[in-house]
Parts: C-alpha cells; structure tokens; sequence
C-alpha cells in the first residue's frame, strides 16, 4: 500500500490520526507558514492538508499545489478556501460539521450571561482593588427572563443556542435566516426580516457563515435600528462586524454590552478601543475549545482522509 503523507498546519489533538497508521498514512507537522516557500517545499511531497480557518488556501495556493487530493479544515466553516479552485483541479475539501454545536452554543450563552451581568466590568473592579463595600446600586446588569432573543443565522449552533437560551430563560426567540430553514421541534422561534431581527431583539446574537451578504452585516445602519440598552452576540466570523460601528453603538447607548468571540481584524489589537472597553468581552476564537470537542473535530479530519483515498 502506497504511503500517503498528510500535512497539518498547526497543532491538534491527534489522537484520532492514530487509527490511520493502519492504511499506511503519515501525518507530519507543518512548521511554516502555509504560504511560505519553506512550506511550498514540503507541500510538494505531501498528498493532503489538515488545514486550520485561518490559512488562506486561494486559487493561487491550489494552482501551485493541485496534485493534493484533500483538503480538510479544522472547522465548520470553509470561507478561507477557494471552493471553486478545488473542484477544478480535483481536490477535495472537507469540513468538520455538527461536533462543535454544543460546545459553540455553550461559548454563545458564556458570553451572553458575562455581558449582561457586566463580567467584564466587575472582575475589572476587583482585580484593580476597587471593591470596597456591597453596594445596593452598584454596578448592575440585566436580567434575561422573558426578554427576546434574535438569532441571526439560524444553522445547527444558532438553533442549539436559543434553545438552551429558551430552556433556562424563557426567552422569546426570533430569527432570520437567508435561506427558509426547518427549526427542530421542540424550539419555539419565529421567522422574521432581517430589518425586524435588528429592530427587535433584546440580545441579537450571530451564528451566520461567512458570506457576499454577511460581511459587514453588523454595521452603523442596522446597529441604529436597535433598542437602546441591547446586547450583541458574535461568534460567527469577525468579518460580519465592523470594530468602530460596535464602539459607536456602545457609546451613542445602543448597545449595553456586546461579547465577541471573533474579532475584526483577528486577532484584536491591544490597542483598539472596543477591546479595552468595559463592556466588550472579548474571547480568543474558542467556540470549539473544549477537549471533547477538538478530539471529534480530529475524528472528523480523519474520517475526511479515509474518505478521499477511499480507505474506509
């Protein structure tokens, strides 16, 4: 059986890969950049890509490397490759669906729960020894009990997160989805315009991919349509937001809090105002950062393998 080598751009969990040493494929770490001539040289030999969503695998990456059979990315999403390349020069991409929805939906509510209990703020207070006394009108959040959940975005993540937002807080929920979606039956949820989602949601919270209508959906326009005091959501891709148009919000009133687990640019600079902000919380892209969680999204990639090379 002929030796197939696949690279992986960064570290995972590879417990999973272990199981493949059976039909003679290798697995090798790629200490480079992806785009980088070193990593060229190594690309050459190799016969597929673990690839993570922050390389960018553009037609000119594939036209220099169009004798990989796979591609599979270390997530659900695939914006960062040209889908379309691939299918020319014969290369499959593969993706790692469903086994993060729970963990993403859980990194959604964390968020959720620190920005309307102003997390941020108060951990802020005691880490700087200004916490003093108990104080009856201190620095107080919001309560989510009968408020309205929007979802923007109304995929497997969206749909796990309002339920779990609906089970614990019965919270009305709302969403729109470009496309007309089937929602699971035991969520109560009702279908509404994009226009509507913005205008009437006590917390609006993204789970949408990446796309020509996504980006910048979060922008000065739609954020003005907003209740005054609402919370913002975002954990699908940092490219939906606009940074300054999120600070404006928080400053003109707009928004009370807002919880970022994707920034734009990624990572968020030090500097940048809404990340020094009191009520922004921002996380590290740790949606999928459970231990479970990254050990199936490495079952997935190997499965993708097996797949390609027909092993399975």
């Amino acid at each position: 059986m002929t030796e197939k080598l696949i690279l992986i751009t960064d570290r995972i969990i590879t417990g999973p890969l272990e199981a493949l040493s059976k039909y003679n494929v290798k697995f090798d770490l790629l200490s480079d950049p992806i785009n980088s001539k070193e990593a060229g040289e190594k690309i050459k030999d190799a016969d597929g890509l673990i690839t993570m969503l922050c390389d960018v695998i553009d037609k000119d990456f594939i036209e220099r490397n169009s004798h990989l059979k796979i591609i599979s990315n270390y997530a659900v999403g695939t914006n960062n490759i040209d889908k379309e390349a691939c299918e020319k020069a014969g290369i499959i991409v593969g993706n790692t669906p469903d086994v993060l929805t729970n963990a993403s939906a859980d990194l959604a509510l964390t968020l959720l729960l620190g920005s309307t209990r102003r997390l941020k703020y108060n951990t802020n207070i005691v880490n700087e020894g200004r916490w003093k006394k108990w104080e009856p009108i201190g620095i107080l959040g919001n309560d989510l009990t009968g408020k309205t959940l929007g979802i923007y975005g109304m995929g497997r993540i969206g749909q796990t997160f309002a339920y779990k937002c609906q089970k614990a807080f019965n919270m009305d929920v709302i969403y729109y989805n470009h496309r007309e979606k089937e929602i699971r039956s035991d969520l109560k949820a009702t279908a509404v315009s994009e226009m509507e989602v913005f205008a009437n949601s006590d917390v609006l919270s993204f789970h949408c991919p990446l796309t020509d209508k996504t980006k910048g959906v979060i922008n000065k326009a739609n954020l003005a349509t907003m209740k005054a005091g609402s919370f913002l959501i975002n954990i699908a891709r940092g490219e939906v937001h606009h940074e300054e148009d999120i600070l404006w919000a928080i400053n003109e009133g707009i928004l009370g809090g807002v919880g970022l687990d994707v920034t734009n640019p990624e990572p968020m600079t030090k500097d940048s105002p809404l990340f020094n902000h009191p009520d922004v919380l921002v996380t590290p892209h740790i949606g999928s950062g459970t231990i479970e969680t990254r050990t199936a999204m490495t079952k997935c990639c190997a499965e993708n393998i097996l797949k390609a090379f027909n092993l399975s």
